[in-house]
Protein backbone atom coordinates (compact mmCIF):
# COMPACT_ATOMS: atom_id res chain seq x y z
CA UNK A 1 0.00 0.00 0.00
CA UNK A 2 1.10 3.58 -0.82
CA UNK A 3 0.37 7.18 0.85
CA UNK A 4 1.65 10.26 0.38
CA UNK A 5 3.27 11.61 3.56
CA UNK A 6 5.14 14.78 4.33
CA UNK A 7 8.25 16.25 6.59
CA UNK A 8 9.44 19.64 7.21
CA UNK A 9 11.97 20.42 5.34
CA UNK A 10 14.05 21.45 8.56
CA UNK A 11 13.37 18.06 9.54
CA UNK A 12 11.51 16.32 12.33
CA UNK A 13 8.75 13.25 12.41
CA UNK A 14 6.97 12.56 8.89
CA UNK A 15 3.20 13.29 8.76
CA UNK A 16 0.94 10.69 6.88
CA UNK A 17 -1.41 13.00 4.58
CA UNK A 18 -3.38 10.08 2.81
CA UNK A 19 -5.23 6.70 4.51
CA UNK A 20 -7.03 5.12 2.12
CA UNK A 21 -6.23 1.19 1.82
CA UNK A 22 -5.63 1.69 -2.02
CA UNK A 23 -2.81 3.02 -3.36
CA UNK A 24 -2.04 6.98 -3.30
CA UNK A 25 1.18 7.70 -5.28
CA UNK A 26 2.81 10.70 -7.09
CA UNK A 27 2.17 13.60 -4.91
CA UNK A 28 2.35 17.39 -5.78
CA UNK A 29 2.12 20.73 -4.45
CA UNK A 30 -0.68 23.38 -5.40
CA UNK A 31 0.84 26.37 -6.89
CA UNK A 32 -0.33 27.96 -3.15
CA UNK A 33 1.27 25.39 -0.80
CA UNK A 34 -2.52 24.80 0.59
CA UNK A 35 -3.45 21.42 -1.10
CA UNK A 36 -1.52 18.33 -2.07
CA UNK A 37 -2.93 16.21 -5.78
CA UNK A 38 -2.01 12.82 -5.81
CA UNK A 39 -2.88 9.62 -7.94
CA UNK A 40 -5.50 7.16 -5.89
CA UNK A 41 -6.93 3.32 -7.69
CA UNK A 42 -9.74 3.74 -4.43
CA UNK A 43 -12.65 4.02 -7.09
CA UNK A 44 -11.52 1.07 -8.87
CA UNK A 45 -9.55 3.05 -11.43
CA UNK A 46 -6.58 6.03 -11.13
CA UNK A 47 -8.30 9.13 -10.33
CA UNK A 48 -6.81 12.47 -9.10
CA UNK A 49 -7.55 13.36 -5.52
CA UNK A 50 -6.45 16.07 -3.52
CA UNK A 51 -5.93 16.80 0.12
CA UNK A 52 -4.94 20.00 2.16
CA UNK A 53 -1.30 20.43 3.06
CA UNK A 54 -2.09 20.28 6.49
CA UNK A 55 -4.08 17.45 6.84
CA UNK A 56 -8.33 16.89 6.77
CA UNK A 57 -10.61 14.88 4.05
CA UNK A 58 -9.47 13.92 1.18
CA UNK A 59 -11.73 14.70 -1.92
CA UNK A 60 -11.92 13.78 -5.56
CA UNK A 61 -10.53 16.19 -8.48
CA UNK A 62 -10.75 14.27 -11.95
CA UNK A 63 -13.26 11.43 -12.54
CA UNK A 64 -11.38 9.72 -15.61
CA UNK A 65 -8.25 10.18 -15.34
CA UNK A 66 -5.29 9.28 -12.61
CA UNK A 67 -1.77 9.72 -13.64
CA UNK A 68 0.73 12.53 -12.79
CA UNK A 69 -0.85 15.86 -11.85
CA UNK A 70 0.58 19.68 -11.78
CA UNK A 71 -0.88 22.91 -11.45
CA UNK A 72 -0.13 25.91 -14.09
CA UNK A 73 2.15 28.40 -12.96
CA UNK A 74 -0.83 30.26 -12.50
CA UNK A 75 -2.65 27.91 -10.42
CA UNK A 76 -6.00 28.39 -12.14
CA UNK A 77 -5.74 25.07 -13.90
CA UNK A 78 -4.40 21.34 -12.85
CA UNK A 79 -2.98 19.52 -15.92
CA UNK A 80 -2.67 15.52 -15.67
CA UNK A 81 -2.07 12.42 -17.44
CA UNK A 82 -5.09 10.08 -18.17
CA UNK A 83 -3.13 7.07 -16.73
CA UNK A 84 0.55 6.83 -14.99
CA UNK A 85 1.82 3.98 -17.48
CA UNK A 86 3.36 4.49 -20.63
CA UNK A 87 2.02 7.38 -22.71
CA UNK A 88 -1.97 8.89 -22.81
CA UNK A 89 -3.57 11.93 -22.99
CA UNK A 90 -2.68 15.34 -21.38
CA UNK A 91 -6.11 16.42 -19.76
CA UNK A 92 -6.62 20.03 -17.97
CA UNK A 93 -9.28 21.25 -15.89
CA UNK A 94 -10.13 23.47 -13.04
CA UNK A 95 -7.96 22.71 -9.50
CA UNK A 96 -11.64 22.74 -8.22
CA UNK A 97 -12.80 20.63 -10.12
CA UNK A 98 -15.10 20.47 -13.59
CA UNK A 99 -15.36 19.55 -16.92
CA UNK A 100 -12.01 18.19 -17.89
CA UNK A 101 -10.44 19.03 -21.64
CA UNK A 102 -7.75 17.59 -23.40
CA UNK A 103 -5.00 19.46 -23.91
CA UNK A 104 -2.28 17.30 -25.94
CA UNK A 105 -3.76 13.78 -27.75
CA UNK A 106 -0.59 11.87 -26.45
CA UNK A 107 2.24 12.55 -23.52
CA UNK A 108 5.08 10.28 -22.81
CA UNK A 109 4.97 8.86 -19.28
CA UNK A 110 6.04 11.92 -16.87
CA UNK A 111 6.65 13.58 -20.11
CA UNK A 112 4.80 17.19 -19.61
CA UNK A 113 5.81 20.10 -16.93
CA UNK A 114 4.33 23.36 -16.25
CA UNK A 115 5.45 26.78 -16.34
CA UNK A 116 5.27 30.22 -16.71
CA UNK A 117 5.08 30.20 -20.31
CA UNK A 118 3.27 27.36 -20.99
CA UNK A 119 3.33 23.09 -20.96
CA UNK A 120 6.04 21.82 -21.74
CA UNK A 121 6.01 18.48 -23.10
CA UNK A 122 7.62 15.74 -25.48
CA UNK A 123 6.21 14.08 -28.15
CA UNK A 124 4.94 10.60 -28.68
CA UNK A 125 6.29 7.81 -30.80
CA UNK A 126 9.79 9.17 -31.15
CA UNK A 127 12.66 6.72 -32.34
CA UNK A 128 16.06 5.94 -30.45
CA UNK A 129 17.99 9.21 -31.96
CA UNK A 130 15.61 11.49 -30.10
CA UNK A 131 12.78 12.97 -29.00
CA UNK A 132 11.38 16.61 -30.14
CA UNK A 133 10.91 19.31 -26.99
CA UNK A 134 8.30 21.47 -27.38
CA UNK A 135 6.42 24.21 -25.80
CA UNK A 136 2.68 24.95 -25.99
CA UNK A 137 1.69 28.37 -25.95
CA UNK A 138 -1.75 28.05 -23.82
CA UNK A 139 -3.14 31.68 -25.84
CA UNK A 140 -2.71 29.94 -29.51
CA UNK A 141 -2.57 26.32 -29.02
CA UNK A 142 0.32 25.73 -31.04
CA UNK A 143 3.65 23.77 -30.56
CA UNK A 144 6.76 25.46 -31.02
CA UNK A 145 10.37 23.23 -31.17
CA UNK A 146 12.61 24.19 -28.57
CA UNK A 147 15.00 21.26 -29.28
CA UNK A 148 15.44 17.50 -29.73
CA UNK A 149 16.41 15.42 -26.73
CA UNK A 150 18.67 12.48 -26.95
CA UNK A 151 17.15 9.33 -25.15
CA UNK A 152 15.16 10.98 -22.89
CA UNK A 153 13.88 9.23 -20.07
CA UNK A 154 11.13 9.61 -17.26
CA UNK A 155 10.78 13.09 -15.90
CA UNK A 156 10.69 16.33 -17.24
CA UNK A 157 10.59 19.45 -14.63
CA UNK A 158 10.65 23.45 -15.97
CA UNK A 159 12.17 25.89 -13.24
CA UNK A 160 9.69 28.23 -11.23
CA UNK A 161 11.77 30.87 -13.11
CA UNK A 162 11.72 29.49 -16.44
CA UNK A 163 14.73 29.71 -17.99
CA UNK A 164 15.55 25.88 -17.45
CA UNK A 165 14.31 22.53 -17.91
CA UNK A 166 15.37 19.23 -16.04
CA UNK A 167 14.76 15.94 -18.00
CA UNK A 168 16.28 12.19 -17.39
CA UNK A 169 18.61 10.74 -20.37
CA UNK A 170 18.76 7.13 -20.21
CA UNK A 171 22.71 6.50 -20.58
CA UNK A 172 24.29 2.88 -20.59
CA UNK A 173 21.07 1.30 -21.42
CA UNK A 174 21.61 -2.31 -22.43
CA UNK A 175 23.97 -4.84 -21.71
CA UNK A 176 26.13 -7.47 -23.15
CA UNK A 177 25.76 -11.17 -24.50
CA UNK A 178 29.38 -12.97 -24.05
CA UNK A 179 30.06 -16.38 -25.26
CA UNK A 180 32.29 -18.15 -23.41
CA UNK A 181 34.00 -20.98 -25.02
CA UNK A 182 34.22 -24.49 -22.93
CA UNK A 183 32.89 -23.60 -20.57
CA UNK A 184 32.35 -26.60 -17.55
Amino acid sequence: QWDVWTIDADGGPPRRLTSDPADENLPSWSQDGRFVYFSSNRTGAETIWRVPALGGSEEQVARTGGGRSQEAADGRTLFYQRASRGSSPLLAMSPAGGSERTVLDCVPRFGYAAGAAGVYHLACGNDARGAPLLLLDPATGRDRLLGTLERPGEGLAASPDGKTILYTRQVGEGSDLVLIENFR
